[in-house]
């Protein structure tokens, strides 16, 4: 995937998690609402300063709008992984502590 393509659709994600449509976060970034709509079907490829000023209407750091999306995927990926491991451990530590429990009670 291209930095073009990353920044639009990481705008577009963004703003809809965060409810804006494309007006409201223009408003926000002092810019047209045209302008915005242009980044995100990629007919504008934005300067740096522009990411910056949409970043800020965001609400996020400016490199949230360049980190690729696959990234986002392998944290998923990630998630989905440490969920169940932590669980695991949590009742691995359970039964290690009533075990001990029940070691300590008949030793002493």
């Amino acid at each position: 995937m291209d930095i073009q393509q990353t920044i639009a659709q990481n705008i577009k994600r963004i703003r809809n998690e965060k409810g804006l449509t494309q007006e409201k976060l223009a408003q926000r970034c002092d810019m047209q609402i045209s302008y915005i709509g242009m980044i995100e079907i990629r007919k504008k490829n934005p300067k740096l300063s522009t990411i910056q000023r949409i970043a800020q209407g965001l609400g996020v750091h400016y490199l949230e709008l360049l980190r690729p999306l696959e990234d986002e995927l392998l944290d998923t990926q990630v998630s989905e992984f440490y969920e169940p491991i932590e669980s695991a451990s949590r009742e691995i530590h359970s039964v290690l502590q009533r075990y001990f429990s029940e070691t300590t009670r008949y030793t002493t």
